[in-house]
């Protein structure tokens, strides 16, 4: 399978949390909230199978949208289709519409994948997102 084909459900998961996150709120997280150290936290814990710590951190609307348990079949998914994770790059950090949005070009077995994991301004985890590297 090529990464390509990667975790279509968590894809439209983010892509519909980013939207309903992104209009709740107008103002961005706190400065004194670092966005990037924090997603290198749930990257770690991904990669690991600490799956209920980063559910612990779901925005309200995540926790319906990815239900408790359901983020590591998600996982497994991504592992099934992409490979073994290796490992990240160094993130990219933006702001849009109130969220903090954080990219890792990650390597897998069969390849490229940009991770992206939001945070809206209660600090909370608004969004994941995995997607092939361009």
């Amino acid at each position: 399978m090529t990464v390509a084909r990667l975790i279509r459900p968590l894809v439209l998961l983010a892509a519909t949390t980013l939207a309903v996150s992104g209009t709740a709120r107008a103002q961005a997280p706190s400065p004194a909230f670092d966005a990037v150290a924090e997603a290198k936290k749930v990257v770690a814990d991904l990669s690991q199978g600490r799956f209920a710590e980063v559910e612990a951190r779901f925005t309200p609307e995540m926790a319906q949208a990815i239900p408790a348990g359901q983020l590591s079949q998600l996982w497994a998914q991504l592992i099934a289709q992409a490979g073994a994770f290796k490992e990240v790059g160094e993130p990219q950090m933006e702001e849009r519409e109130g969220l903090r949005i954080v990219t890792f070009p990650a390597t897998y077995e069969g390849g490229k994948v940009n991770l992206r994991v939001v945070w809206n301004a209660d600090r909370k985890l608004a969004g994941l997102q995995a997607q092939p590297a361009s």
